[in-house]
């Protein structure tokens, strides 16, 4: 169950196609509200928030800060992988795959 709760969460990042602010995750909880018809279940996963839940998820999705802004952002991996392809953006630290 736990492994399914983090495919979706990636795939719901990955329908964004960009970087969602971590003070906005409130929206990916909806989107994956929507497209599965439930909440993610945060306890089976052993977090109590975002962060740790990113942290759990490792190399499934790429967190960076936008320094202008002063926020953490997160992205799919998948997406930051052919953003970078395209773009080379250097602003994806400890991007790995």
């Amino acid at each position: 169950m736990t492994t399914q709760v983090y495919q979706e969460i990636q795939e719901v990042l990955g329908d964004f196609n960009l970087e969602i602010s971590l003070s906005h995750w409130s929206i990916v909880e909806y989107r994956y509200q929507q497209k599965f018809n439930k909440s993610p279940d945060y306890p089976s996963l052993g977090v109590t928030d975002v962060t740790q839940l990113h942290d759990k998820m490792g190399e499934k999705v790429v967190l960076f800060e936008k320094r202008e802004w002063g926020e953490t952002y997160v992205m799919s991996a998948l997406v930051a992988k052919f953003r970078r392809k395209i773009r080379l953006r250097p602003l994806l630290k400890n991007y790995s795959i």
